[in-house]
């Protein structure tokens, strides 16, 4: 019964997941609900109601960004 802070948090307290990059979804804009996920160093967030092209694109920043991370 974890939300999605407490999910991140448990993925990247754990070696064998720390280095999957982990974004969030939120239907939630006020400032003090989308604040935790970005200080806590999540890799990128979207707000619902997002489009496919919004998606994909996050997706692939993500993993672009990882791959820049692990291969220098």
């Amino acid at each position: 019964k974890l939300d999605g802070i407490g999910v991140f948090e448990r993925l990247k307290s754990d070696p064998r997941t720390q280095s999957i990059p982990f974004m969030y979804v939120t239907g939630l804009v006020e400032r003090e609900h989308v604040r935790p996920g970005a200080s806590l160093g999540a890799d990128a967030m979207l707000i619902k109601p997002f489009l496919l092209t919004d998606l994909l694109a996050t997706v692939n920043d993500c993993l672009s960004k990882s791959h820049d991370r692990i291969h220098g």
